[in-house]
């Protein structure tokens, strides 16, 4: 049956309104190109009182990415800190996609100076703090929390300084000096009545290195894989070289010249060797070095006094623990 011509389609909406209602985005929808792990996002995380109660926040699909911290411990830990945070500046280091951070904005901070080198994490960061609107009192520093350039951006009079680094990193002896020795710095920011809080897991134990074996000496004769892994090789015969090089002249007459470095030798790497600039080096070893994990071996408890710094006042939930220190 054909429509009349006062029938109109069940959608009453304009057909440019529908095409826009068509393009938009939608969460865990993959994008064009170029916005990467945004294309997967998630909203695990929430605000939960304050100016933007309840609005979720941006978090990479993979929450044991970021280990964000669990509602009850945050409700728990601005308890602890009530009157501490309206009007305050505040340091959130390991931010991570900024629960802490942007709760404590919502809470009446008066700034927030976030801190985290993951580059896609810092990325999400930026866009929670550009969908809740609070550019003008967060300052995002893309970096290592526990380097000196951003200790250096730690607001001075700070009255909140929260720390929650990756729990293999504390764990590890070394990586938990690092923490504590930053701590130490940071507490020269800290007002009289203000804290730094760092989350651990609980209990927290570091792991002690097992100390390498001797190597191993090979017995017996040798096998043919090893005596074709160290004969000579043509570079390595001088005589070789040195006939390709001069055929006309008698090896013997160059061995002097070889010994005493006066001789061109040949490039033992080939053609294809490219010196690498040393700052593409540091690059890739940034971009590809693996996260800190503890090495196997005995365990003893960490040793939670900070030399300098009033504590820890310890809040223990279930798995997770957080320290509450002041200035010595």
């Amino acid at each position: 049956m054909e429509r009349g011509a006062d029938e109109r389609p069940l959608d009453f909406r304009p057909r440019g309104a529908r095409r826009e209602q068509r393009n938009l985005p939608r969460v865990g929808a993959r994008p064009a190109s170029g916005l990467g792990v945004l294309s997967r996002l998630t909203f695990l995380v929430r605000i939960i009182a304050g100016e933007f109660r309840s609005r979720k926040l941006f978090t990479p699909p993979d929450g044991d990415v970021t280990r964000p911290i669990p509602d009850r411990v945050k409700e728990s830990v601005f308890g602890l800190l009530r009157g501490h945070i309206e009007g305050s500046e505040i340091f959130d280091g390991f931010a991570g996609t900024g629960a802490v951070g942007l709760e404590a904005l919502s809470r009446g901070a008066k700034r927030v100076v976030f801190v985290e080198q993951n580059r896609q994490i810092a990325r999400i960061l930026k866009q929670n703090i550009d969908t809740l609107g609070v550019g003008d009192r967060a300052e995002l520093v893309q970096g290592d929390t526990l380097g000196m350039g951003a200790i250096a951006r730690c607001p001075a009079g700070a009255r909140i300084i929260f720390l929650d680094p990756p729990y293999p990193l504390a764990q590890d002896p070394l990586g938990w000096r690092r923490i504590t020795s930053a701590m130490q710095e940071l507490a020269k920011n800290l007002t009289p009545d203000g804290f730094i809080i760092v989350r651990t897991p609980w209990p927290f134990f570091e792991t002690e290195p097992e100390p390498e074996a001797p190597a191993r000496k090979p017995k017996g004769k040798w096998s043919k894989e090893d005596k074709e892994r160290w004969k000579k090789t043509d570079w390595q015969d001088e005589g070789r070289v040195e006939r390709r090089r001069s055929p006309n002249e008698s090896g013997k007459a160059k061995r002097a010249s070889l010994l005493t470095g006066t001789a061109r030798d040949e490039d033992p790497f080939g053609d294809g060797w490219e010196e690498i600039d040393p700052l593409e080096v540091e690059a890739v070893i940034e971009d590809s070095a693996p996260a800190v994990s503890p090495a196997k071996g005995p365990q003893k408890p960490v040793e939670l006094k900070i030399p300098g710094l009033k504590g820890p006042e310890t809040h223990v939930y279930r798995h997770t623990a957080v320290h509450l220190y002041a200035r010595g």
